[in-house]
């Protein structure tokens, strides 16, 4: 496809970047690890990497939903205590793609939702998981990323807004190869949706391709949480300027 379009088009073949939602993360996953020697950079927008047999480790207060174990220590919890889980387990992560031998570090951001229902930031079956499997921790995934590039143990808060009763952080690793940049970005109260975006209303309208009668009723009821603490498709400009081939 990018030979057709660099017949066709006058494109910069130093600038092929790859982005997506959900089905497109997985997407922007397998150009990352596939086309490492075409693509400059990536944004995962809630697209696993690959699933896995998750045990959710439970916090000492006994809620499995704020634990999560964390690949660098193996025993924290992603609330706001920062308590040690009680029962620390790695569960194996299996990929989907061949990322073990790329050309080239991609530089990534990695961007989710904390209380996403389809593909939970802690890892397991979304309650309303439309293919079923489970998917592991986000911040599992991520790690192995970041090793594969050989960063830095521990990444550093790079981004942080708290406004409007909403939260959002980035956390970005150091000393990766070749300068590759890892960024994690997590955003509160913000669903499987683009955070930053628009309402989730293209399930509703039966002139789309996106209309799905029982999800526009999900959201009729419940809502979509979308935050505004984070506005994906700026820092994705922003990040994408900041690296070529």
């Amino acid at each position: 496809m990018l030979a057709a379009l660099e017949k066709e088009l006058c494109v910069d073949p130093a600038r092929y970047y790859a982005s997506g939602f959900s089905n497109g993360g997985l997407m922007s996953w397998r150009a990352l690890c596939e086309r490492s020697n075409r693509i400059a950079a990536a944004v995962v927008v809630s697209g696993p990497l690959g699933n896995s047999d998750v045990e959710p480790c439970m916090a000492s207060g006994g809620d499995a939903a704020a634990c999560v174990v964390d690949p660098s220590t193996q025993a924290k919890c992603f609330d706001a205590s920062r308590t040690a889980c009680a029962s620390p387990h790695t569960p194996p992560l299996e990929l989907f793609y061949s990322c073990t031998n790329m050309s080239r570090p991609v530089p990534v951001m990695v961007v989710w939702g904390a209380d996403d229902p389809h593909v939970p930031f802690y890892g397991g079956i979304g309650v309303e998981s439309v293919e079923g499997f489970a998917t592991p921790p986000v911040l599992l995934s991520v790690d192995f990323i970041a090793k594969q590039y050989n960063c830095s143990a521990r990444p550093f808060i790079s981004f942080r807004n708290e406004s409007a009763g909403g939260f959002a952080e980035c956390s970005s690793y150091s000393g990766c190869q070749s300068s590759a940049n890892v960024t994690l970005c997590v955003a509160k109260h913000n669903g499987h949706a683009w955070p930053g975006g628009l309402p989730y209303q293209n399930a509703c309208n039966p002139m789309l391709p996106e209309y799905n009668y029982r999800r526009c009723e999900r959201i009729k009821e419940r809502g979509a949480p979308i935050s505004s603490n984070f506005v994906t498709s700026q820092q994705l400009f922003e990040f994408f300027g900041m690296h070529t081939l």
